[in-house]
């Protein structure tokens, strides 16, 4: 099976995956699975080291995010017309004003992809096609954006 990561879930799995409930655990655990990240998610998680808003260990530079994806086995998506294409058809939730997650969930409902986020705006895109598959285990760590 293929799945997406929300910036949140990457990066509790770079830390560890302590903040990753069993379902999340068990995905991370199949290796059957195919793994996405959104050269969004890798934008925005390089955004946030160089803002000091997070702290993983082996990430000492922005670009040391690109080793742990090969080293991890994930595939990066890049953005593409047809994710775009969603995104301007995408009718957003009154208050979830985050752009990276917009694009996020459109390149998940165009790829046909389930996302797994803790962020519980990504529960009201659910009629439009997202699969959410919703990480429980981040109600006491929450990232700062």
């Amino acid at each position: 099976m293929r799945y997406f990561l929300d910036t949140n879930i990457f990066v509790f799995y770079a830390l560890g995956g302590e903040n990753l409930d069993r379902e999340t655990t068990a995905i991370f655990g199949d290796y059957e699975n195919i793994i996405y990240v959104s050269a969004e998610v890798v934008k925005e998680t390089m955004h946030l080291i160089r803002q000091k808003k997070i702290d993983v260990k082996h990430w000492k530079t922005p670009n040391d995010i690109w080793k742990s994806i090969t080293e991890w086995g994930f595939v990066v998506d890049y953005v593409k017309e047809e994710h775009i294409r969603t995104l301007g058809n995408l009718s957003t939730a009154k208050d979830h004003k985050d752009p990276t997650d917009h694009i996020i969930i459109a390149q998940a409902i165009t790829n046909k992809m389930p996302v797994i986020s803790s962020d519980s705006q990504f529960r009201h895109y659910k009629g439009q096609g997202l699969n959410l598959v919703f990480n429980n285990a981040h109600e006491k760590n929450r990232i700062a954006r």
